[in-house]
This record gives C-alpha cells, sequence and structure tokens, in this order.
C-alpha cells in the first residue's frame, strides 16, 4: 500500500494540477539514476528547474543561516548577498527555468533578477526579522531536511528554515509570505509531541522576504484539531485520485484540466500530454 504522506507543498501542487503532481513524485522517479530511461530523465530534468525567483529563496536561506549562525547584522547579511550572487553568477552553473521556456540568456536572467537581490538584501535591513540576527538568548537549530513525524497514520513533512529555542520561547521561523496556519499547527504538534515543549511556548513567524514583513498568527488562531481533521481529507482525497496501479506502471495521469495560465508556468509544459 502507497504510504500516507502530507506537505504544505504536496498538497498544493495537487490542488494546481493534478498531472503535474503524478509527473513530479511518480513518473520522474529514479530520473537521475545512469540506466533511467530517456523519458524519465528528461522528466527529472524539468522536475529540478528553478526559476530566478526560486533561486533567490535558496540563496536567502542559505545567507540567513550564516547570518544566524556567525551572529551577522543585517548589513553583513546584505553584503554577503551580494558577494554570493555575483559568484554564482560568474560560475554559471544552473540552467534556469526562464532560459528554458523564455529563450532568455543566462545573462538577461542575471540582470533582470540583480534588482531583486539588492532590494532583498535593503529589505533585510530594516525588516522585522534583523533584531533575530544577534539575540543572545536564542539558540538557532537550523532545519536542513525537512521535518518528519507521524500524525496517526500519516507521514508529516515541515520545512522551517530554522527553531529559535530559549528557556520561555519556541519560535519556527519560515522563510515565506504565505500564512499558512496548518503549518504552525504541524510546527506546535511537532514541538508539544515529539520535543515535548509546553503548548504555549510555542510559536511560529513566516518572514516574506519580498516585503520584509515577519506575521505571527496568535495562538489562539491555531487549531490543531481541525487542521488534523482537514489534513486527513486532502490525504485521501490524493491517495483516491492516484490508484497505486497507475503509480506501478508509471502510466500518465488523466487530462489535467488546469486553466491555460497554471500550464504555462508550469516545468513539465513540454513534455505534459495534454491529449
Amino acid at each position: 500500500m502507497e504510504e500516507l504522506v502530507w506537505s504544505k507543498s504536496r498538497v498544493r501542487r495537487f490542488k494546481r494540477c493534478r498531472r503535474e503532481y503524478f509527473l513530479h513524485f511518480y513518473a520522474s522517479a529514479g530520473g537521475f539514476a545512469p540506466d533511467a530511461d530517456t523519458e524519465t530523465r528528461e522528466l527529472w530534468f524539468y522536475k529540478n528547474l528553478q526559476s530566478a525567483d526560486y533561486y533567490l529563496y535558496r540563496l536567502m536561506r542559505r545567507i540567513l543561516y550564516k547570518a544566524f549562525c556567525l551572529q551577522w547584522s543585517a548589513m553583513e547579511c546584505q553584503d554577503e548577498l551580494l558577494k554570493r550572487w555575483s559568484l554564482d553568477m560568474a560560475e554559471e552553473r544552473i540552467t534556469f527555468y526562464e532560459q528554458v521556456y523564455h529563450g532568455m540568456t543566462f545573462n538577461q536572467i542575471r540582470d533582470a533578477a540583480a534588482e531583486s537581490v539588492i532590494n532583498a538584501g535593503k529589505i533585510l535591513i530594516h525588516s522585522e526579522l534583523a533584531p533575530f540576527m544577534r539575540r543572545q538568548k536564542f539558540r538557532t537549530v537550523f532545519i536542513d531536511q525537512p521535518l518528519e513525524f507521524m500524525l496517526g497514520d500519516i507521514i508529516i513533512y515541515t520545512a522551517p528554515f530554522a527553531m529559535l529555542c530559549s528557556g520561555q520561547e519556541y519560535i519556527f521561523l519560515e522563510l515565506t509570505g504565505d500564512r499558512m496556519l496548518d503549518s504552525a499547527a504541524m510546527h506546535r504538534y511537532y514541538a508539544c509531541r515529539i520535543r515535548r515543549i509546553p503548548a504555549m511556548a510555542v510559536k511560529s513567524s513566516f518572514y516574506n522576504i519580498t516585503t520584509g514583513e515577519l506575521w505571527s498568527p496568535e495562538f489562539e488562531a491555531v487549531n490543531f484539531s481541525a487542521t488534523a481533521a482537514t489534513i486527513g481529507e486532502e490525504v485521501e482525497t490524493i491517495a483516491m485520485a492516484i490508484p497505486e496501479e497507475i503509480i506501478a506502471r508509471k502510466a500518465y495521469f488523466a487530462i489535467s484540466g488546469a486553466p491555460r495560465d497554471i500550464c504555462s508556468k508550469c516545468n513539465f509544459a513540454r513534455v505534459c500530454r495534454q491529449s
């Protein structure tokens, strides 16, 4: 029997387009292997394309990791961000989504994204996140791999950037502009059940690298029981939508029915069989 798995990104992908979900998690599986067939290898390539925006997000994670470890100021963090950006662009190690789908050259992408990188650094200096970088009372635990734990018979994955720990507070920090109450509920569940931290000591904060806003839901707004019920329903919907016999033979999923504006932005647009 297929394992029951939930993560925010899985559910978001499934709701956006069921065909994309299938291609991402099943049809492209094993495409990195030397003996993978041509089609699977091609799907793996498209699955791993990253946009310039996503590259900036990952770069910010790397820089903030160092900033918290070394207790940099926001200004030092901005300097490192620009330095790392320049080095990455000089090496041209990345194949961007925009190169494959929009015909942009590497230099065009670099020039177009430069302003976003500079702005991200400037925003960070004045953001609500900056004071956390030098707060001595916090011990920072970085999340290199998604947290994995069980909610009944469902495997839960959640991937906060870090946990900021002190004797009185336990803050899960996410790098996203989305206000995700379901993720906040899973943070609290993990802290209480796995780490044995009192619920009142657990807090979730969401940092938007584009605006510099740091948002934290009120304690009463995070409803674990309601979230657990919703997760169960979402996992059941996905399990019923993709039968095991389809997974076993890597058969193509039914026509997606996704709006054309979603299809045009999909990593699999060139290889998705829409008929």
